[in-house]
């Protein structure tokens, strides 16, 4: 694993915010009893470990800081910087051990440094060819310490490695440099469970890799399917993220499913699994006429940006409402107090003007099922096909 596949910056996955070396997500997937048959072994780089430490000591350095101007509060073990940094060490080490991650060391004198050093100066896999920022050192080291690995561990045996990183630079040149020969990469943890899964299922390699694109055809077009997922969310979910104070006439803007991962398949069924977020839209009480202050108040409470990579599920007149009475766009109470977004008008107030601003998404994993069937054409060709998709599960990921 690359270090982007065990930290995801300010995502909602990061860990780098908390005293975890891994995140859950990664920790799930190599507890999954699915994969115990498939006799896995988990690695990161010297390189990969030292930056997460890394990132941990600098997501350390606030607490740190308040702590040393406290010193008769707290004790020395928390603001002592170096005894902080032995701790986080402590805790990758404690980490990588619970969970059965090996660290692979790199030996620096198998390294080819006049062949790294050439592609350095002339920009050459895995550095970057963009003369504006210097970028591929730890990449290369971490290309090299996994060819070192393959090497003395993967080339002595039948055994296939896969490498998690969404660097493409990386990735062109692992495979560039093995040629793909037992050895594959995929570009993060959903892309490596969803391998994983298939290797554990009887499904043949060729056909699962059709899977995620069928699937995603499949949901686009069933309308049946999402109004049952939408029932849930607002039988079960109205109230855990009705979270927008002082908003009005909040509705849905935009609904936004990333690809299905594949978890099993059960005789003639497939389950999967897929991330929806629902994006809303609210109203909010401009004082007229509208001060710098206010404008960066409403970016604080909620401007938000994003695309749908894969594609949205089609919107109807209905999304254009709040979902019911109570989600959420009820009016905020008068004499209510929000530090950041100017209040509503209330008798006496100031003059202004109910303005539209994008809301921080609701995010939902989606788990479902399907039936599989190969059908085989006139020349022979097998191809996968999914149909009769049914809701199964809902669990609620995120809120602002």
């Amino acid at each position: 694993m690359d270090t982007n596949a065990i930290f995801a910056g300010k995502g909602q996955e990061s860990s780098g915010t908390t005293d975890n070396f891994l995140p859950s997500k990664v920790i799930a997937v190599i507890n999954d009893p699915k994969h115990k048959k498939l006799n896995l072994s988990w690695a990161i780089p010297r390189m990969v470990r030292n930056e997460r430490e890394h990132h941990m000591r600098e997501a350390a350095k606030s607490a740190v800081s308040h702590a040393s101007k406290m010193p008769r509060l707290f004790n020395k073990a928390l603001w002592d910087i170096s005894q902080v940094h032995k701790r986080i060490s402590d805790l990758a080490e404690e980490d990588l051990n619970s969970h059965g991650v090996s660290v692979v060391e790199c030996d620096m004198s198998r390294v080819n440094w006049d062949a790294l050093t050439y592609a350095a100066g002339f920009r050459q896999l895995p550095f970057s060819p963009d003369n504006s920022k210097e970028k591929g050192f730890k990449d290369a080291v971490v290309a090299e310490t996994f060819f070192q690995f393959c090497s003395d561990v993967i080339d002595k045996t039948t055994d296939t490695a896969i490498v998690v990183t969404n660097d493409e630079l990386l990735r062109e040149h692992i495979l560039a440099r093995t040629q793909g020969k037992r050895v594959k990469v995929v570009e993060n943890i959903d892309a490596l469970s969803n391998e994983l899964n298939v290797l554990a299922s009887d499904i043949p390699p060729s056909l699962a890799q059709q899977l995620p694109s069928v699937a995603v055809s499949l949901l686009k077009d069933d309308a049946t399917f999402w109004a049952s997922v939408y029932q849930e969310i607002e039988a079960k979910h109205a109230a855990s993220i009705n979270s927008y104070p002082n908003a009005n006439n909040v509705r849905v803007f935009k609904r936004t499913f990333q690809p299905p991962v594949f978890l099993r398949k059960e005789m003639t069924r497939v389950s999967f699994q897929c991330r929806l977020d629902i994006e809303l839209v609210g109203s909010f009480w401009v004082p007229a006429p509208p001060s710098q202050e206010a404008l960066a108040a409403f970016n604080l409470a909620g401007s938000y940006s994003g695309s749908g990579v894969y594609g949205s599920q089609p919107l109807g007149p209905e999304d254009l409402r709040s979902f019911n009475l109570g989600f959420p766009g009820t009016a905020p109470p008068v004499g209510s107090t929000w530090p950041t977004i100017p209040q509503p008008p209330r008798p006496g107030g100031p003059v202004g003007r109910w303005d539209d601003f994008l809301l921080p998404p609701v995010s939902f994993e989606v788990t479902w099922s399907a039936d599989y069937v190969q059908t085989e054409d006139l020349a022979g060709n097998v191809t996968p096909r999914i149909t009769n998709p049914h809701f199964d599960e809902l669990e609620l990921i995120h809120t602002p």
